[in-house]
């Protein structure tokens, strides 16, 4: 199966680059959420559906996002907006790139929950800048960043922050900054908490996880921003998308 630049083979778990001639030996549960990406191309896959795709492969702790922008780094970035993140309901891989990736760059300052998001799609989140020196390396997508908040009524939220080694300098103290607002919180809601930036760190990405024993619940938002950073995630910001309370 053709996919932008790349072919998928599913039978033989491999993607491979046809522009960069290279070639990626996925782990079963990472062919396998490609596999239900493709079978339902041009559709909506639900994050319960893919997470229990990984599950079948007996692969518990692996982050769908991590996969998913895995996946879009392999593919390069001329052709990862071909899957696209549909708010909080799940991705969607297009049969082509999207000819008209700008307009939603132009926009101003605000959140953004609903929608197409075809430049949103585009995102070289923290982990894209990676993809020339990590592809195949077991450690690839491991956060840069991993911390413990304990809330107000004692509950443990993990937040991860996904960087590139410059953004990790750059920003390390405001990733502290949303640990401390996450601890001021009564209440938040969810048991992990994922950031991550644009190359240019024009855009966030916060995906809210909340795992059950029977299910698991997912809220990704994207933030189009004015000025680079994460001083947008102060404690009004945060209880105004229900992050916390």
């Amino acid at each position: 199966m053709q996919i932008g630049s790349c072919w998928f083979d599913a039978s033989q778990q491999e993607l491979r680059n046809q522009a960069s001639n290279q070639d990626w030996k996925m782990a079963p549960y990472e062919s396998e959420v490609l596999s239900q990406l493709v079978q339902h191309r041009g559709q909506v896959v639900s994050n319960q559906a893919l997470q229990i795709a990984i599950e079948q492969h007996g692969e518990t702790e692996a982050s769908l996002l991590a996969i998913i922008q895995k996946i879009r780094s392999f593919l390069g970035k001329e052709h990862d907006s071909l899957i696209e993140t549909v708010s909080d309901q799940g991705f969607l891989l297009h049969r082509k790139t999207s000819s008209n990736q700008q307009s939603l760059l132009d926009r101003p300052k605000r959140m953004i929950p609903y929608g197409r998001y075809f430049a949103i799609s585009a995102l070289t989140l923290a982990i894209v800048a990676l993809m020339y020196n990590a592809i195949g390396h077991a450690d690839f997508f491991q956060p840069h960043f991993q911390h413990e908040v304990v809330t107000q009524q004692g509950k443990r939220v993990v937040l991860h922050w996904y960087a590139t080694d410059e953004q990790e300098a750059q920003l390390q103290e405001q990733v502290n900054g949303v640990a401390k607002v996450l601890q001021s919180c009564r209440i938040v809601p969810w048991t992990s908490i994922l950031l991550a930036m644009s190359h240019d760190q024009h855009i966030a990405s916060v995906l809210l996880k909340s795992e059950m024993k029977e299910s698991e619940h997912y809220k990704n938002i994207k933030v189009m921003l004015d000025e680079p950073g994460l001083s947008f995630f102060n404690k009004e910001w945060a209880e105004e998308v229900g992050a916390c309370e």
